[in-house]
């Protein structure tokens, strides 16, 4: 078994596409010569994705039973001989040789000391585990103890191995449940709050729909505060199609949670409404501009009027009369800046915000 043992310490996969007549071929090998340490490994996943979409991997069945007979003995051994390995595509055969139960042992364990073998031992264990309770548990353990060591290869996984993945809803949704403020901010980055895909707002819907929101919204709000910068942004004559954004469900219930008294909730529909205010009366290149100011507040007072609709009960207050009349002067400028916009997409959108104003019981 020593023999074994020092096999594996010294074993290093050589890539070589010099002879190859496609430079597709001898860049992507060159990516892959790369080593662990360098800053260069999310071009590095890049080629590694375009190997795993093409022509696949080489026979590694000889390092397959050297792995396994390691393993067999001393798993953990095994682990710290990967994680000394220099090059990342050594990491990457090497892993892939480990049986899949190990590796979701070593995950649940924690056992990982360098934050890329953990990223790799995750990104595999996405595609081969089944997505059952106890595996999905292991994989969101991982996946936290990664956020921790590195939010960009956290980052790296979210965006490219379980966004918008259906196979992917019960990781995602028990992600959501356990991550702290600090993984919210990173999952923030990977979403984007331009106009609503009804697929992806599916995705999220799902991912959410059976998590405690009265403790996670604490943890959530993040998300808030970069669809807050979003919007700030759009005010600025940023063109948008919709008042909704993919995640508006979420958001909602946030805001739900949070503006759980009337002053605090008549406070965000003041500062909205008055932001729109100011950006109907700064100047604008094009008349679209100024249109995408208005729909990035109307934006925010349509995603409030849900709150208004859950929590108008326990507010126990009418609608301020001022404050409605502000709004719908507010929201009656859209039929000046663009008519072409119709009863269709954000112009819909409006109407149904504008009606609801009509109706709301004020004093």
């Amino acid at each position: 078994m020593d023999e074994a043992w020092a096999k594996l310490q010294t074993v290093s996969i050589r890539i070589n596409a010099d002879r190859s007549p496609r430079e597709v071929d001898r860049t992507n090998a060159n990516k892959l010569s790369n080593d662990c340490a360098g800053d260069n490994w999310e071009a590095f996943y890049e080629a590694l994705e375009a190997l795993e979409r093409g022509c696949g991997y080489s026979d590694h069945s000889d390092l397959t039973a050297l792995c396994k007979t390691a393993s067999l003995q001393d798993d953990r051994r095994l682990l710290q001989i990967i994680e000394q390995k220099a090059k990342l595509f050594d990491v990457v055969l090497f892993l892939r040789s480990v049986d899949p139960a190990i590796k979701l042992a070593w995950i649940n364990n924690c056992s990982f000391t360098k934050a890329p073998v953990l990223f790799e031992c995750l990104r595999q264990a996405l595609a081969e585990a089944e997505q059952n309770e106890p595996e999905a548990d292991a994989i969101v353990k991982g996946l936290c103890n990664l956020r921790e060591k590195s939010s960009e290869h956290f980052r790296y996984l979210l965006s490219h191995n379980i966004l918008y993945k259906e196979s992917m809803i019960p990781v995602a949704s028990k992600l959501l449940e356990h991550i702290p403020k600090e993984g919210w901010a990173v999952l923030s980055q990977c979403i984007s709050f331009d106009d609503v895909t009804q697929n992806q707002m599916r995705f999220w819907d799902q991912c959410a729909n059976e998590l405690t929101w009265n403790t996670v919204y604490r943890q959530a709000e993040p998300l808030l505060e970069a669809w807050g910068a979003y919007m700030l942004q759009s005010l600025s004559g940023q063109y948008r199609q919709s008042l909704y954004c993919d995640v508006s469900n979420m958001l909602i219930t946030i805001l739900v949670h949070k503006l759980d008294t009337f002053g605090q909730y008549l406070d965000a529909m003041e500062k909205a409404a008055h932001a729109g205010e100011v950006a109907m009366y700064r100047w604008y290149e094009h008349e679209s501009q100024q249109f995408g100011a208005l729909i990035a507040c109307l934006s925010i007072i349509e995603h409030l009027r849900y709150v208004w609709l859950k929590n108008a009960v326990a507010y126990a207050k009418p609608f301020p009369e001022k404050l409605r009349f502000k709004c719908s002067t507010l929201i009656s400028q859209w039929r000046y800046l663009w008519v072409s916009c119709g009863k269709d997409g954000a112009g819909k959108e409006i109407i149904q915000l504008e009606n609801w104003l009509k109706c709301v019981p004020t004093v």
